[in-house]
């Protein structure tokens, strides 16, 4: 179940913040019974690709990822949102209204991400009805004796 649902339902969940830059820790804590690993950027790995893999690396291991930015860049939002993570943290807010404005830049992002997976999951369905296709138009050919038969 999704980590948001699991506490609007009121359950906890038991979280470790990873502050290392190795996927295999990341891994060896989520066996370890920790539903949820917080991926630390702010004060952890300085390289997205590392905190990345961290996520991934989390989710592989059956937990859930929960994301901790440096600051509510939008480009950091979403890429932490395409590397998988459940959820974000934004640390040092200092008012509603800046909770507010990085509520909606999430918001925004994920909207963003959702449409660009179905545009390319409509892209690959398209792609392989082209494929089918062009292998119904050279069977016939090929019943038509139009078209050499394929070896």
């Amino acid at each position: 179940a999704h980590l948001a649902a699991q506490l609007r339902r009121g359950a906890k969940a038991i979280a470790c913040v990873a502050q290392f830059s190795g996927s295999i820790t990341t891994e060896l804590i989520a066996q370890a019974g920790f539903e949820v690993i917080v991926v630390d950027h702010e004060n952890g790995p300085g390289n997205f690709g590392v905190a990345a893999d961290l996520v991934r690396s989390a989710l592989g291991a059956g937990a859930h990822a929960v994301f901790r930015l440096p600051s509510a860049d939008v480009t950091q939002i979403r890429r932490a949102i395409e590397a998988g993570a459940e959820g974000l943290i934004l640390p040092r807010v200092a008012s509603v209204a800046e909770a507010e404005q990085f509520v909606e830049l999430v918001r925004v992002a994920r909207l963003r991400a959702a449409r660009e997976e179905d545009a390319v999951e409509w892209r690959q369905e398209m792609a392989e009805e082209d494929r089918e296709a062009d292998g119904e138009d050279a069977e016939k050919e090929e019943a038509e004796g139009k078209r050499p038969l394929s070896s």
